[in-house]
């Protein structure tokens, strides 16, 4: 069963009954989850451990959307800086294994940069389009990307903090 999403606008998040896979059935607990919606690709299919990796690196591919997911962790919140669009609102999950979904689907727009914030903390990293990978960034909110340079977002890599597994 699939988890539809519904827009808040008709620009702000992947279109309405855009269908994001279902997590698999066992995580590991603490565990993030990551689907990354990537362009000439669709989505690539949950991935979910104490370290992740979503997106392409070395294919020149554009994120166009996110979906995370964490279990043990108290939920994750997100929003992404979108082409043509900006930032969108930021949406949270308090729940296991409740995906945020930002970004879009069906419009060829790159993901330029996200924000992430998780009560319990995380770590990540960005590869972006002629910069490469941008070093770790850990905390309970984080900015990963750039805004106002045009560039795509290509991958990105979530991992727990030790102190929580």
């Amino acid at each position: 069963m699939g988890v539809l999403v519904a827009a808040f606008s008709a620009l702000s998040l992947p279109r309405a009954g855009a269908q994001v896979p279902p997590l698999p059935p066992v995580a590991p607990v603490p565990s993030i989850c990551v689907n990354a919606h990537v362009q000439n690709v669709g989505w690539q299919g949950w991935t979910c451990g104490s370290r992740v990796q979503a997106g392409t690196i070395g294919r020149t591919l554009r994120m166009e959307a996110l979906a995370i997911a964490t279990t043990g962790t108290g939920g994750v919140c997100a929003r992404a800086h979108v082409q043509n669009i900006g930032w969108q609102p930021l949406s949270c999950r308090s729940g296991d294994r409740e995906p945020v979904v930002v970004g879009t689907t069906g419009q060829s727009l790159r993901i330029e940069a996200l924000t992430l914030e998780a009560r319990s903390g995380l770590c990540a990293e960005a590869h972006v389009q002629n910069v490469g990978d941008q070093g770790w960034r850990c905390g309970d909110s984080i900015e990963l990307g750039t805004t106002g340079q045009s560039l795509q977002m290509e991958a990105v890599r979530l991992t727990i903090p030790l102190q929580i597994l």
